[in-house]
């Protein structure tokens, strides 16, 4: 048969790769356990306050993608990875128990490879009609431009190689944070940061933090609390 008989036309549905990412204690999991018939699987501790299906804390690596595995199969619909870079840190203490040589960014290498191995076991999940969602922690990182001028920015604190093969591979990457105001003083002094009580997610990348998004139309704002109207684009 013809690969031309299989073409297809329109936009297609399909279930999100989404990576959260911000700042500790601004809500990320609680985010993430409201979309629909979720499972947390916690590579680290801090989840306790948060109504959702869990189990143990997963140490390795092979755990984990055992894991995914056997959700993969379940009626889950939404697969939690808490959190994504916590993953990393375990896949790094596996390696340097293994003797590997880590020399030259071998090490970075080869984190990011075996990485990549727990990203394709989360595909099956997908595959199987389930959103998967990563959850990580925001750092301020330096970007060299190649025109010589830097700044700072947001971004999942993950190792360049990691970082590149997570944020490619996800279809989200939405980065969330408190709401403040800024109220300027007199003589000069700086200014105070006020916290409006409020938390957005955004979809859309400034200089200040890396985000994007794979959905047409979708709003480059949400409230944090307001996971209705971000699944309803969904």
């Amino acid at each position: 048969m013809s690969y031309l008989d299989h073409l297809q036309s329109g936009i297609k549905q399909t279930k999100r790769r989404t990576l959260i990412y911000g700042l500790h204690g601004v809500g990320k999991t609680t985010w993430a356990s409201e979309w629909p018939k979720p499972i947390l699987l916690p590579t680290e501790d801090g989840f306790s306050h948060v109504d959702v299906t869990t189990g143990p804390i997963l140490t390795s690596a092979t755990n984990l993608i055992a894991a995914i595995n056997q959700v993969s199969e379940s009626e889950f619909q939404t697969v939690i990875v808490d959190s994504i870079d916590w993953t990393e840190q375990i896949i790094q203490e596996e390696l340097d128990n293994t003797g590997f040589d880590q020399s030259w960014g071998k090490g970075q290498i080869e984190v990011a490879k075996r990485m990549r191995a727990i990203l394709k076991a989360l595909d099956s999940c997908r595959a199987n009609g389930k959103h998967v969602i990563l959850i990580g922690h925001a750092e301020a990182k330096t970007i060299d431009r190649p025109d010589g001028l830097s700044y700072q920015t947001y971004a999942v604190k993950l190792g360049k190689h990691c970082s590149r093969v997570v944020s490619e591979w996800c279809d989200e990457m939405l980065f969330c944070q408190r709401d403040y105001l800024v109220r300027s003083q007199d003589n000069g002094k700086v200014g105070v940061g006020i916290d409006k009580g409020t938390r957005s997610i955004y979809t859309v990348g400034t200089p200040s933090f890396e985000a994007k998004n794979r959905i047409p139309n979708l709003p480059e704002r949400f409230d944090l609390s307001d996971v209705d109207s971000y699944l309803s684009f969904v």
